[in-house]
């Protein structure tokens, strides 16, 4: 239960903050994957961090109770498998940036799909607290 506000606490700020900056910056965010998807140095440096923040989710909160607490498990495990597939298949990494910055319609999903994940978070923050 503290792990869970712990990672709550951390996490609604930043989720809600990049989705509201992505949603102003949209062409910005474009022109950075683009960039981002041409270097594998940024690659690397990027699948490391989400492994090591994905492994720490997944190590300090394991919860399969299929309540709100069990949403940063899956995102601790989403987390986790991004770094471990981005460090082990970087060229395939490379080749989604196209289709992906293509698909207008799925970026502004994603980015309404991770302000809603940190709402969802601040709910769990207040809830159990």
């Amino acid at each position: 239960m503290e792990s869970t506000l712990i990672i709550a606490k951390l996490f609604w700020p930043a989720l809600m903050i990049l989705a509201i900056a992505a949603m102003i910056n949209q062409n910005m965010i474009d022109k950075m994957i683009k960039e981002a998807s041409k270097s594998y140095v940024l690659i690397y440096l990027i699948s490391v961090i989400r492994l090591i923040i994905g492994l720490v989710i997944v190590t300090f909160h394991n919860v399969w109770t299929w309540t709100l607490e069990t949403t940063i498990t899956l995102l601790g495990w989403l987390i986790l498998i991004s770094g471990v597939l981005g460090l082990l298949f970087p060229d395939d990494i490379k080749k989604l940036a196209k289709p992906v910055l293509k698909q207008k319609r799925a970026m502004q999903t994603a980015i309404t799909l991770m302000f809603i994940l940190g709402a969802a978070l601040v709910y769990v923050w207040y809830g159990i607290s």
